[in-house]
C-alpha cells in the first residue's frame, strides 16, 4: 500500500515538472524567435515589404505581390509590425508542435534525458 502511494507521488512530481518545463518552453521558444528583432529594436523587414503594403493602399494587383499578405501587414502597422511578428512566432511554435505530434512525439520533453 505504501509503495503505491509513493509511486503516485513520484508520478505527480514528474507531471508537475513536465508541466513547468512545457510552460517554460512555450514562453522561451517564441522569445528566441523574436530575439533578432528585440536585439535590433525593430522587426526585421525585407526590401520588398513596401510592395506588399502598397497593394492594399493602391488597390491594384501586381504579379508576385499578395494582396492578402499586404492586408495582414496593414493590421500590424499601428504596432510597428510587432503584432505580426508575435503572431508569426506563435504560429511557428504551433506548427512545430503539430509536426512533433505527427512524428509521434506529442510530448518532446519526455524524450529528452
Amino acid at each position: 500500500m505504501g509503495e503505491s502511494h509513493s509511486s503516485t507521488q513520484i508520478l505527480r512530481a514528474r507531471t508537475a515538472a513536465d508541466s513547468r518545463s512545457a510552460w517554460i518552453a512555450a514562453i522561451a521558444i517564441p522569445l528566441m524567435l523574436l530575439a533578432p528583432a528585440l536585439w535590433n529594436g525593430y522587426p526585421l523587414l525585407q526590401w520588398d515589404t513596401g510592395g506588399y503594403l502598397a497593394r492594399w493602399y493602391e488597390g491594384y494587383l501586381v504579379p508576385s505581390r499578395s494582396t492578402t499578405f499586404g492586408l495582414y501587414l496593414h493590421f500590424g502597422e499601428d504596432s510597428s509590425f510587432w503584432i505580426n511578428l508575435g503572431f508569426q512566432a506563435l504560429t511557428t511554435l504551433w506548427i512545430l508542435q503539430l509536426t512533433l505530434r505527427v512524428l509521434g512525439m506529442p510530448q518532446p520533453l519526455r524524450s529528452w534525458p
